[in-house]
């Protein structure tokens, strides 16, 4: 018989000494991706040993990392915000289950907000917690908003820490507060940087007429106008801005010298899932996103901004339950948004509408819901607060203490129904929360009547009081409710509504009522009587 060479035996034998020498050791499939052992006809890689020829060392690689980063960096303005964004990621070819993230924020910084919270993602006593799965090939992004709340010249960094069974880590990220050197600035710009107090406004459809919009206000001797932002308008399609419209007014309006105060308002259905009507996104966090890119777009062009309208009432909070507290935190995100962007902005809270109706459907009483507000932390998120002191057809100096005003109409058994009262209510909310140094802001007020008209266009329905004064007291009305706003000590910028809905809507529109103008722009007696009063 033939034998094997000795060199061949001697080469079995080797190698199996070498397989029995290896430890026992059982593979799980981590494990195994880690080191390389391969399924199917690839040959198999064992720890501390050669692969087969052609083939590289393989070393068991961490499969989580996490990196973190701070905007802005330096010169972060005192006492102003900075975002943060830490990316979670997995490298491996495994989910990662339970992996956990933590961030204990400095002393000298506070949580604002949300930019994008993943889910299950909280904040408590100022620290981001998280337990959640981190998908193969796949990362998880924390980003979010924080006031610094320290000295001039911090330098701040701030770590978080990730932890898995098989690894954990940390990053970090520094960012520094400005010093403030004494320098010169122009008295135009300090009255800029600071909301105003009393002022003269009123409220026009700028998109109808622009250049007699301009002539009217100019004629009429006053300082602001007021524009509202249907935010489904501006971007119909995410990320896609028609900026073009709110451009020409705005550009009319500053050449004219007008301050412009924006009123936003009605998300677009891509940020309300198709719901009918108008109401707010689902994701707060879309409208602090718009908002930003609003102010930025405006920077320097818009001084003021209104949150919302009317947000007590269904017909502008449709698709979401009423409340307060919700749209407390809808005003926090634009608020920290507006001030991050163009600190100098006003932000003046979404004005309730005047209102007795307490049943939580369709509207919360606006004094209920005020301070509702301030439960939720209204003072900290708005320079203003917003009011709609319709007077309906009462006088506006008179102080509604009870009963039947006047027995002869309806719309004066309440106090929602007064100027007065609904100015003067809304103070002592803001000073029963220590929000005292703060104005009321009337976004809108004004005395609506059919007096002129003609029989074709009677009240609308709800609205019978525009029947219950005529166009000479209107004029008076609006007169005496700049003069005891002037005089009250209060009041900030007074917009009055409105100037020309009766020629941009028609006189079959509610809102004609309270126009000043006429369908084709001749004057109705308020406009002479505003234009002639002293200011």
């Amino acid at each position: 018989m033939r034998k094997r060479p000795f060199v061949h035996r001697l080469t079995v034998l080797t190698a199996l000494l070498a397989v029995l020498a290896l430890p026992a050791h059982a593979y799980s499939l981590q494990e195994a991706e880690a080191i390389g052992v391969l399924s199917g006809h690839a040959a198999m890689r064992l720890p501390g040993r050669t692969p087969p020829i052609g083939g590289a060392a393989v070393q068991s690689a961490p499969a989580l990392s996490m990196a973190k980063a701070v905007s802005p960096e330096t010169h972060v303005a005192y006492h102003s915000t900075v975002t943060y964004t830490i990316d979670l990621a997995n490298s491996g070819l495994t989910d990662l289950t339970s992996v956990q993230v933590s961030d204990a924020l400095p002393i000298s910084t506070t949580f604002a907000y949300w930019v994008e919270q993943p889910a299950g993602a909280s904040v408590a006593a100022d620290q981001i917690g998280w337990t959640g799965t981190v998908t193969a090939g796949q990362s998880v992004r924390f980003t979010f908003a924080v006031t610094h709340t320290g000295d001039l010249g911090d330098c701040i960094t701030n770590t978080a820490t990730f932890s898995h069974t098989t690894q954990a880590g940390t990053a970090e990220a520094t960012f520094t507060v400005e010093q403030v050197y004494t320098m010169y600035v122009p008295l135009a710009l300090r009255l800029w940087a600071v909301p105003p107090g009393f002022a003269y406004g009123i409220q026009a459809h700028g998109e109808h007429k622009l250049p007699q919009i301009v002539s009217s206000v100019q004629d009429l001797g006053l300082g602001w106008v007021k524009q509202q932002v249907r935010w489904e308008q501006i971007e119909g399609t995410r990320d896609d801005y028609g900026w073009s419209g709110l451009d020409t007014i705005v550009d009319a309006y500053n050449e004219a010298g007008f301050n412009v105060l924006f009123s936003v308002t009605a998300a677009p259905g891509w940020a309300r899932g198709g719901k009918p009507g108008d109401g707010p996104p689902d994701d707060y966090r879309t409208f602090s996103e718009f908002m930003s890119a609003l102010t930025a777009h405006f920077r320097g062009r818009v001084r003021a901004y209104e949150i919302w309208n009317e947000p007590n009432v269904q017909r502008e909070w449709e698709g979401a339950r009423l409340s307060a507290a919700d749209y407390v935190r809808l005003l926090a995100g634009a608020y920290q948004a507006v001030k991050a962007v163009d600190p100098g902005a006003a932000v003046v809270s979404g004005a309730p509408a005047p209102t007795g109706i307490n049943d939580g459907i369709l509207a919360i009483d606006d004094r209920v819901f005020l301070q509702q507000m301030y439960d939720a932390g209204l003072k900290d998120n708005c320079d203003a607060v917003g009011a709609h002191p319709y007077g309906f057809a009462n006088p506006p100096d008179v102080y509604y203490a009870g009963g039947d005003f006047d027995p002869n109409r309806g719309w004066d058994d309440h106090p929602c129904f007064f100027f007065r009262n609904t100015m003067e209510d809304y103070y002592q909310i803001m000073a029963a929360h220590g929000d005292g140094e703060k104005r009321v802001w009337a976004t809108e007020f004004g005395w609506s009547t059919v007096d002129g008209m003609g029989t074709h266009f009677p009240p609308s329905p709800g609205q019978e009081y525009a029947r219950d004064i005529n166009q000479q007291q209107q004029a008076d009305y609006i007169v005496r409710a700049y003069t005891w706003s002037g005089n009250w000590g209060h009041a900030g910028v007074m917009v009055l509504w409105n100037l020309n809905y009766w020629s941009a809507a028609g006189p079959w529109s509610e809102m004609a009522k309270y126009s000043i103008v006429r369908g084709d722009w001749s004057p109705r007696p308020a406009y002479s009587a505003l234009r002639d009063m002293a200011k």
